[in-house]
């Protein structure tokens, strides 16, 4: 298991495999996650967008290799037994989660630039 731990003044910041590392730690206050969505994304070069590894430009050359565990579809289960936790990219996989309960929380990643890059939808 290969994992970074960071302290930053009272909070701690773990980088890892968060399936390895979430079974090592005691009581958490919050969980914040960006996890792979299960959407075989691809960033290609060229012409600023970005596309899904199973559309017909996903042989295009890359400058990034591809998300690690975004070849198969996320299951948020493992993070949902956290009292507070955040999941970034939820739309891609909202069937997965609990009818009724959460929060959705979205924001203007292009800076007011466009789509041109920002993968978003809102």
């Amino acid at each position: 298991m290969d994992i970074d731990k960071i302290t930053i003044g009272p909070c701690t910041l773990y980088r890892g495999d968060c399936l390895e590392l979430l079974p090592t730690l005691g009581p958490v206050d919050a969980v914040v996650t960006d996890p792979p969505y299960g959407i075989g994304f691809v960033k290609h070069t060229g012409n600023g967008h970005s596309t899904l590894r199973n559309s017909e430009s996903a042989n295009a050359n890359t400058h990034c290799d591809p998300i690690h565990g975004d070849d198969r579809p996320f299951d948020p289960a493992p993070w949902l037994t956290f009292p507070k936790v955040a999941l970034c990219g939820a739309n891609h996989y909202a069937a997965r989660l609990p009818d009724g309960q959460g929060a959705w929380c979205c924001w203007d990643k292009s800076c007011g630039t466009g789509p041109a890059d920002c993968f978003i939808d809102a």
